[in-house]
């Protein structure tokens, strides 16, 4: 199967985007905290607001301009779902409320996720990254698109977009990319590790993760 492929940064006020990012997120990353949250979270605050709000960026990658795969990622890991959780405070709780109304077994996901990311802070960043490293949120590839290679590279989709990732993450001076990943996941514990990240086991509030950092090169030249 032959399929042009391009990538490029999200708009959240592309509401179809939206949509489909949202669509890919929780049917592939059903377990993720931002999907813990509902769907409407998901839809209309998550990939509407926080991302409007420049806390964290999303490559997306088209097929014939269809949305078949994304990548999310921060520099600023440690805080940037506690500040959009505080800067559209009645956004996320009317979100939250309807989802937890129409199934109240939400509101155990909902408590969790809330529960995690005051462990997080309260361990530091020590425990966490590094000062000044940046974070791979989620990504998510149709299967059938797996091996497509998207249009200005060699690379197939899900390398591609990491590859683009770091390419931002460099100009941006930072050193270090995380990826937290299921210990189950093992076709991203795969990837990550084939792509030579450093692998290390962590735990917070109870769950055991696999954490892969992915040094990123400076440019050829750059002044260091």
């Amino acid at each position: 199967m032959t399929e042009r492929a391009v990538i490029e940064r999200m708009d959240p006020r592309n509401r179809s985007d939206v949509e489909a990012v949202s669509a890919l997120h929780e049917q592939f990353l059903g377990e993720s905290m931002v999907s813990r949250m509902g769907p409407a979270f998901v839809r209309d605050v998550y990939y509407s607001k926080l991302l409007t709000d420049g806390l964290y960026d999303c490559l997306v990658c088209r097929s014939d301009g269809r949305v078949v795969a994304f990548l999310t990622y921060t520099e600023r890991p440690m805080d940037f779902m506690a500040r959009g959780l505080k800067s559209h405070f009645m956004a996320v709780a009317w979100s939250v409320g309807r989802t937890v109304l129409t199934s109240p077994k939400r509101l155990r996901d909902v408590l969790f996720v809330l529960k995690l990311m005051t462990a997080r802070s309260d361990q530091g960043e020590d425990h966490v990254l590094k000062a000044g490293a940046a974070e791979a949120l989620s990504m998510a590839v149709l299967p059938e698109f797996q091996n497509v290679v998207p249009e200005g590279g060699k690379s197939r989709v899900a390398v591609r977009l990491i590859e683009l990732m770091a390419a931002d993450m460099r100009e941006r001076k930072v050193r270090e990319i995380a990826f937290y990943v299921d210990p189950a996941n093992r076709a991203a514990n795969l990837l990550y590790s084939a792509m030579g990240c450093k692998f290390e086991k962590i735990q917070t509030a109870g769950i055991v993760r696999h954490r892969f950092i992915y040094p990123v090169a400076p440019r050829l030249g750059a002044a260091k």
